[in-house]
Parts: C-alpha cells; sequence; structure tokens
C-alpha cells in the first residue's frame, strides 16, 4: 500500500478555498484559527491569500491538510480506487 502524504496543487486549491469561506463567513482571524486548528499562522495566511495561480509554494504534508479540516469542521476520507 502506498499512501501520498502531500496534496495535488489542485487539492491544495481546494484547501484554500475552505480555508478563505471559513475565514470570511465567521470573522476569525487567520492568527486565531492557525492557533486553535493547531498549524503555522504563515501557511493559513498563505491559504488566505491564494489565487488560483498563486499557491502556497510548499504543499502541506497530510497531517496539517488534517489540522486545518478539523478546524473547520470538515474531516479527510480516504477511498481505495
Amino acid at each position: 500500500m502506498s499512501v501520498t502524504t502531500k496534496i495535488s496543487k489542485s487539492d491544495l486549491a481546494e484547501l484554500a478555498e475552505l480555508v478563505q469561506e471559513h475565514l470570511v463567513s465567521t470573522g476569525e482571524p487567520v492568527g486565531a484559527f492557525a492557533e486553535r486548528a493547531g498549524v503555522n499562522r504563515r501557511f493559513v495566511s498563505q491559504l488566505n491569500n491564494a489565487k488560483d495561480d498563486h499557491l502556497p509554494a510548499s504543499s502541506p504534508q497530510l497531517e496539517t491538510v488534517g489540522l486545518i479540516l478539523k478546524a473547520i469542521g470538515k474531516k479527510i476520507i480516504f477511498v481505495d480506487e
């Protein structure tokens, strides 16, 4: 079994969109969200400011993605293809 521990650019764009929607809808500051999620504030800021053609340069570890998703009330589901 092989498990990818980094996410694709398209998944990163989707994560950025989820973070942006959460921060806008809740009014939660980036720093507070990052602290609550247990992730790097700079990375959350990069996601919040990301545009389709300008995503964060590095792909986050799967654990980081899970922490961010958990903080916005989502979860990762693995599918065997």
